[in-house]
């Protein structure tokens, strides 16, 4: 899941959009939690799905695709869907006659992986509290997207290769031009930064290699988090995998009744959310109808 947005690109997420006041910064500066994986790999999923999926303008496919680092950031801290459909309104309104200036591409895949990261939160349904269903949820899904079970490496060595990962992303998102008016106060940020990443890596490293049976049981086998039979979960790891798959045969997945695992829900409300804001995007529905749907 490589990312290609630099600090300097992230922090500038808020005036982009002019709808986020605030946490962006505090977030950059604090680090992330358990639970981020999860949504970023649903983003992901969504937006390979996307590209199949009947009715979507191009604009949301390209706009997805562009400027897919975007769209996964734009979960943090979450926006309001008053705010995300106004947005959207405003992109809609102003597309047929865009200039690159606007940066419309930009806000689009903003409000669009916004809507994507709301139904992570929503079907998932793990409390920002919970820190071990969320650690547990990511531990699988890394799990499944590695296509390695049990996994082959030792706890030792996947919390080596986490840190590394870790580093390497916080050297490209991260300034290291420190802010002269507090430069105390910068070191202490970065260090406790650099504190928490170890605690999320050796954590993370656990649940994956060395997971605890009943708490595996209790988050993700009882409640059914993940489920490789789910139609559209297979039909993601196919588009992942490089393999074509029909307009039809994802139809019928997103049509197809019976129980669904969570991700597999929270896949579906994705796409399903997607489809709505195209026929807003598209004139077919109003802005007010649109807001009903994300706020059931």
């Amino acid at each position: 899941m490589n990312m290609n947005l630099n600090r300097r690109q992230f922090m500038e997420l808020p005036a982009l959009v002019g709808i986020v006041p605030g946490g962006l910064a505090e977030a950059a500066e604090a680090g992330v939690s358990f639970g981020l994986i999860t949504r970023l790999a649903l983003v992901d999923d969504c937006t390979r799905l996307a590209m199949h999926q009947p009715g979507l303008p191009a604009a949301f496919c390209d706009s997805l695709v562009t400027h897919r680092d975007i769209a996964r950031l734009s979960g943090i801290p979450a926006a309001g869907a008053k705010d995300l459909v106004e947005l959207l309104a405003s992109c809609r309104d102003a597309w047929p006659h865009r200039k690159p200036a606007a940066r419309l591409p930009q806000k689009l895949a903003f409000v669009l992986g916004a809507l994507l990261h709301r139904a992570a939160e929503r079907e998932l349904a793990s409390p920002a509290a919970d820190q071990e269903r969320r650690l547990y949820q990511d531990a699988a899904v890394l799990r499944e997207f590695s296509g390695v079970e049990p996994p082959s490496a030792t706890q030792a060595q996947l919390e080596d290769l986490f840190r590394v990962i870790s580093r390497r992303f916080m050297i490209e998102l991260h300034t290291f031009s420190p802010d002269t008016e507090d430069v105390n106060g910068w070191v202490e940020r970065l260090v406790g930064w650099s504190r928490q990443d170890g605690t999320l890596c050796r954590a993370l490293a656990q649940a994956c290699a060395a997971p605890d049976a009943g708490k595996l049981r209790q988050h993700i086998t009882a409640p059914d988090f993940y489920d490789r039979n789910d139609p559209l979960i297979r039909l993601a790891r196919s588009v992942q995998a490089g393999r074509l798959i029909g307009r039809a045969a994802l139809r019928a997945a997103l049509e197809a009744p019976g129980a669904h695992s969570q991700y597999g829900r929270a896949l579906r409300l994705g796409c399903s959310c997607l489809e709505a804001a195209g026929a807003c995007f598209q004139g077919r529905l109003e802005e007010t109808a649109l807001l009903q749907r994300l706020e059931r």
